[in-house]
């Protein structure tokens, strides 16, 4: 099963996902990332909204940045795309 943890880049608030709401996250992502990345380019000087760990269910661990709300990067690649599911996101963690 995979874990999707949330967490506030520039603070203590921490959300992990629930059964219901990681299937949602996991399609969203599934569906977004079947388009082809926007870029590579990372935002200069704007720290990201927050982080989002995803562990699947072999152990694989991947790390996103959610920028402006909606722009989600790979922490790894640098492979960006619009991602509006991070609206949810940051409002279930309450920034």
């Amino acid at each position: 099963m995979t874990k999707v943890v949330v967490k506030e880049y520039r603070g203590p608030k921490r959300l992990t996902l629930t059964k219901e709401r990681t299937r949602e996250f996991d399609q969203e992502l599934r569906r977004v990332k079947r388009a082809s990345p926007r870029g590579k380019a990372r935002p200069y000087g704007i720290a990201p909204d927050c982080e989002v760990m995803v562990t699947s269910a072999t152990g694989k661990k991947t790390v996103y940045q959610l920028y402006g709300r909606s722009v989600l990067i790979d922490k790894r690649s640098g492979a960006s795309w619009q991602f509006y599911f991070g609206l949810l996101l940051l409002k279930w963690l309450q920034i």
